[in-house]
């Protein structure tokens, strides 16, 4: 089977008063994890061996005593299920793998089989697929092999996108991005494009480093080892000049260039080219740099790094004291105190929300949103 690394959960907005109680966070406490809400009140006790994430109102997990934590990758029975946010199992734990539902389907193994189930659990796609990834705007990748060609299906097991690509990425409003390896002299050689949800290569596979997807209608490009912008047509709206570059988000992209000393720092653009936060950070967050106007910022100070805040054109609003931190995710950010190495959660202004407390915990979600559309998270690799 093909790695599906789960690297993490874009969050994004603040959960209305109403949606408070599906706003949690995992947290760890004395070994085990459990889930506060933003208060830090627990409602899921801790007590299971590692931790997850809610995405579309469930999570998968462990049963605690079927996995040794001194060996996560030894096999010893485990079996994966999928809480609620009432703590209760909603699929008792019965596949040897589980990854997160994604328009209502989750992919899981069984023996040698990959399927996607429902969240009963009921199996809907059963596949003979030794590749899957995660459902994006009504398909899926797939592969026959662990590193065999990628092409798309439908939940009815059709091909709508041919197997004929050595990577893929997830849709994302409408398109997704392709790859094609050829060996040269040199070694491989990768060339990207854009196919839409019927198959249609409607950018030709001839660029590099492009993608991950287009966000405010451009994605980046590279063109002889520096990176640029192009929009949904191909057109070059911003000539390759940075080190690298991310995506756009609320207008602003951050882009890696040389900062006064040819060092290289990251700083941001907007959507004018306009260079609005010069190249000073050794860090900027990408998953989720434009919640609540609050980016996450890092610079290395003598041996060590701090973190800290700023808004999308530069201004220092929480300043870099942090040694670790976490984006800003309904309302509330993770940092790690320094006097006490434990986590707790302070408030867009920088105020102690939930006083340091958890020996790790992870950043708030809003647990019936869907986060795995964002290429960012789940990766082909």
């Amino acid at each position: 089977m093909g790695a599906l690394l789960l690297l993490g959960w874009l969050a994004t907005g603040c959960g209305s008063e109403a949606d408070e109680a599906k706003v949690l966070a995992a947290a760890e406490f004395q070994g085990k994890w459990g889930w506060i809400d933003r208060q830090g009140n627990w409602v899921i006790q801790p007590q299971f061996p590692v931790p997850s994430q809610f995405n579309e109102g469930l999570v998968f997990m462990v049963k605690s005593e079927e996995i040794d934590t001194t060996d996560l990758t030894a096999p010893r029975g485990i079996r994966y299920g999928y809480l609620g946010t009432d703590g209760k199992w909603a699929v008792q734990p019965q596949f040897q793998l589980a990854f997160p539902h994604s328009e209502g389907l989750a992919l899981v193994r069984d023996g040698e089989k990959l399927m996607f189930v429902d969240k009963t659990g009921k199996a809907v796609l059963r596949t003979d697929w030794q590749f899957a990834m995660h459902f994006s705007e009504g398909l899926v990748a797939v592969g026959k092999t662990p590193k065999g060609k990628r092409g798309f299906i439908n939940p009815e097991g059709r091909v709508v996108v041919p197997l004929k690509y050595d990577k893929v990425k997830p849709f994302h409003n409408g398109l997704a991005m392709v790859v094609r390896a050829d060996s040269t002299a040199k070694g491989v050689e990768y060339f990207w494009g854009v196919v839409n949800t019927e198959g249609k290569e409607v950018l030709p596979l001839r660029y590099k480093g492009l993608g991950p997807q287009f966000r405010q209608g451009l994605t980046r490009f590279s063109e002889e080892g520096k990176f640029g912008f192009i929009d949904m047509k191909g057109e070059v709206i911003f000539k390759p000049a940075y080190l690298f570059a991310h995506g756009f988000r609320k207008d602003r992209a951050p882009v890696l260039g040389y900062d006064t000393q040819r060092e290289p720092k990251w700083g941001l653009i907007d959507k004018n080219g306009r260079q609005v936060v010069d190249f000073v950070f050794d860090f900027i967050d990408t998953r989720g740099y434009a919640a609540h106007n609050r980016i996450l910022v890092g610079r290395v100070v003598g041996d060590q790094r701090r973190y800290g805040y700023i808004d999308g054109d530069g201004k220092v609003i929480v300043p870099l004291m942090f040694p670790l931190a976490d984006i800003y995710s309904e309302g509330l950010a993770l940092v790690q105190d320094e006097q006490t190495g434990l986590w707790g959660y302070i408030d867009p202004d920088g105020n102690w929300k939930i006083r340091p407390t958890f020996s790790r915990a992870t950043h708030f979600v809003n647990t019936h949103h869907n986060y795995l559309t964002d290429e960012d998270y789940l990766r082909d690799e």
